[in-house]
């Protein structure tokens, strides 16, 4: 049954993994402690452990599907001291309303859908090679954006904007978006086909369709280290 008496979780240091759905809806969980040694955190590990608030993942660590997900009472995410080696899987942090800020070194891969509807998510920093599409789907409150030296590409639908489908033919959500770009060579990614447009940049529109945002950027970048990168009908 649901275990509704642990606060704190500390995990020993040794300990290499922690199995899929190990503290899965343990309820009223307060703090999590993981040392470096944990190379791999199962899927749906620590999901739905409602009253989380702080949590702290660090070292070569592979996060995995749903890991953390559907968190609504956590405040504060750090990731900043991952390894280089880690990777972040699908939906492992979906779902975290209250986070207002994250930052993700250099790490191996962010896979799409990581950080799904975190809809109150303003100050994002990545730093890893490619961002890819739908890395922040359902997150529409971005206002700032990172882009370290190691980002080589940001895909055409990185996210950013809301999830829901509307029928107007105007543009629904129009974000305010201020990016940064820090260094070394980026790749601003963007997609047209049939009238469909997609911009890493700019924004989405579809004519006829639904889905349709716009960005208003202010863009920062250092010199000539960045490129728009555009494709016709072969992505």
């Amino acid at each position: 049954g649901d275990n509704l008496y642990v606060k704190k979780i500390t995990v020993s240091d040794g300990i290499k993994k922690i199995g899929k759905g190990a503290f899965y809806r343990i309820y009223i969980i307060e703090e999590i402690v993981l040392p470096d040694s944990v190379e791999e955190i199962g899927m749906a590990a620590f999901a739905e452990c409602r009253a989380l608030d702080k949590i702290t993942v660090s070292g070569d660590t592979v996060i995995g599907k749903a890991a953390f997900a559907n968190l609504k009472t956590v405040t504060s995410l750090n990731l900043k001291n991952l390894g280089s080696d880690s990777e972040i899987k699908t939906q492992a942090f979906m779902g975290m309303t209250r986070i207002k800020e994250v930052h993700i070194p250099h790490v191996k891969r962010v896979a799409a859908y990581a950080f799904n509807n975190c809809a109150n998510l303003e100050n994002v920093e990545l730093d890893y090679p490619t961002v890819v599409n739908n890395t922040f789907a359902g997150c529409p409150k971005i206002k700032n954006l990172i882009f370290g030296q190691s980002v080589e590409m940001v895909e055409y639908d990185w996210g950013g904007h809301t999830t829901e489908q509307y029928p107007s033919e105007t543009y629904t959500d129009v974000i305010d978006t201020t990016i940064y770009v820090k260094g070394g060579y980026t790749v601003f990614q963007s997609y047209r086909k049939n009238g469909e447009f997609y911009s890493s940049l700019m924004g989405h529109y579809i004519p006829g369709g639904s889905c349709k945002y716009a960005r208003k950027v202010k863009l920062y970048i250092p010199g000539a280290s960045s490129r728009i990168h555009e494709e016709e009908e072969t992505l």
